[in-house]
């Protein structure tokens, strides 16, 4: 039989300010002809708080993955579990959840949904950090753009993978990951706990955002050859079809945001769709460099630097690269300042 959470995940870390009633506001989230109450930070205005408040956000596709991928009572670990958009789903079809969450708001905000939802015997949060080692880092809290920093910042715990087992008593089937850049830390984790144990490696869905990781030193490709490393399948999550993940020519196509499904399962419970050709690959990046977020110009800016050929030469990347050399943000313009150097040998 599969073990429940005990106290420690449901009462760790402090309510915050999203623990007092004047503090909340309540969406609702759909599934399947039925919903489920998320309890939203007051002040929040980010898109996925909106979405919930405006009653027209569904479950995403990485619930619906998730929730395929496993059976009920199995134990799914939720990291990055932000305001509970995959962990109550989850909860709600009968799996034990284990959500990892370091923003104090976001944490208070998640339990108060679990009692209000009737499943706190099914979710428990920790107020925490997943990383390679236990201890203290620093967050910038931003809403689902929460991020480790080491400028500034609020301190938060930091748990192992060994450590959320030993003090939930419980080890994944399935695991969700979004920790904004920190993904190599986790799966570093991750691999020891599993390893130290004998226990096997979670079918996992990790986010994978290229100027998150860019930003925290380390890149998609790092994330790819890491995943690898540990699972033999590896795919893209769309809209209930899963898209083989490229691993050569253009590799830089975590520059938008994705969700990757690592797994040694030769069966999948979704359709299989065919792999990108570079052409979509490229259309992706051309997004990115006109991006609103100038941290998301900045790595397009750098990985546009480690186009093959013909694609270096793409009149529509040269067009764009020179838009970046103008950008108003200094950085921006440095990062994309290889291109004039190029342009002028």
């Amino acid at each position: 039989m599969t073990a429940e959470p005990d106290g420690n995940a449901g009462n760790a870390g402090n309510a915050g300010n999203a623990g007092n009633d004047e503090d909340v506001a309540w969406g609702i989230e759909h599934l399947d002809g039925t919903f489920v109450h998320v309890a939203v930070p007051r002040t929040a205005d980010d898109p996925l708080a909106v979405a919930l408040l405006e009653g027209s956000a569904a479950s995403p596709p990485v619930a619906e993955l998730l929730t395929a991928l496993s059976e009920p009572a199995d134990v799914v670990y939720d990291v990055g579990a932000h305001l509970g958009l995959v962990a109550l789903p989850l909860a709600h079809r009968g799996r034990i959840v284990v959500g990892v969450e370091p923003s104090t708001d976001n944490h208070a905000c998640l339990e108060r949904s679990a009692d209000r939802n009737g499943l706190t015997d099914r979710l428990g949060v920790l107020r925490a950090v997943m990383s390679d080692a236990d201890g203290e880092l620093s967050l910038h809290a931003a809403g689902p753009f929460s991020h480790l920093t080491t400028d500034g910042g609020v301190p938060v715990r930091a748990v192992t993978a060994d450590t959320i087992a030993a003090e939930t008593g419980v080890w994944p089937r399935v695991m969700k990951l979004d920790v904004e850049g920190h993904e190599l830390a986790c799966l570093r984790s991750l691999e020891r706990a599993a390893r130290s144990a004998g226990r096997a490696m979670p079918d996992l869905v990790v986010e994978s955002n290229g100027h998150c990781q860019w930003r925290l030193g380390s890149s998609s490709s790092e994330l790819i050859d890491t995943l690898r490393s540990s699972y033999r399948h590896l795919y893209v999550v769309g809209q209930r079809t899963l898209r083989p993940l490229r691993v050569d020519g253009v590799v830089r196509q975590s520059v938008t945001g994705m969700d990757v499904l690592a797994t040694d399962r030769d069966e999948l419970p979704w359709a299989i769709d065919v792999a990108p050709d570079e052409a979509m690959l490229v259309a992706e990046l051309l997004e990115e460099m006109e991006h609103p977020n100038q941290w998301q110009r900045r790595w397009a800016a750098w990985a546009a630097s480690e186009l093959p050929a013909p694609w270096d030469s793409d009149e529509r990347v040269l067009v764009a690269l020179d838009r970046l050399c103008d950008d108003p943000i200094t950085e921006v313009r440095d990062a994309a300042s290889w291109h004039r150097e190029r342009s002028a040998m």
